[in-house]
């Protein structure tokens, strides 16, 4: 798990909120929501099934998207890590609005109607 390589490569504290370990990299469950909402983060990062400026950031499966509300209501700053793909793409499991977020980081740059919709701002290659 790459927890483990973060703990190695960093002098940053490393916290593992605890719950059923899915696909070996998500944490889900009541465990994992009790931890979360235990702590406060100054920046979140993050990722997505799919973003839409009509459904925001969505997942496919609800654990994913509950734990990931969680993480966001306690985080001062809130940071997507998307790749192009998942532009205007939409799953079943909303997990915040886009204006919500406070930057996107993807790799190419997302349609011109998305950039003139999203608040946040949206850095790209």
């Amino acid at each position: 798990m790459s927890l483990n390589i973060l703990n190695e490569k960093t002098t940053a504290r490393v916290f593992c909120s605890g719950g059923l370990i899915r696909n070996n990299s998500a944490l889900v469950g009541q465990s994992a929501l009790d931890g979360i909402s235990k702590f406060y983060a100054d920046v979140l990062f993050f990722s997505c099934c799919g973003v839409s400026i009509a459904c925001g950031s969505t997942e496919a499966l609800e654990d994913n998207a509950t734990v990931k509300r969680a993480m966001f209501e306690n985080a001062a700053k809130r940071i997507l890590l998307c790749d192009s793909t998942k532009f205007d793409t939409n799953y079943f499991c909303k997990v915040c609005d886009v204006n919500d977020i406070d930057v996107i980081i993807t790799d190419k740059k997302p349609s011109d109607k998305f950039l003139e919709n999203a608040k946040c701002a949206v850095i790209y290659k």
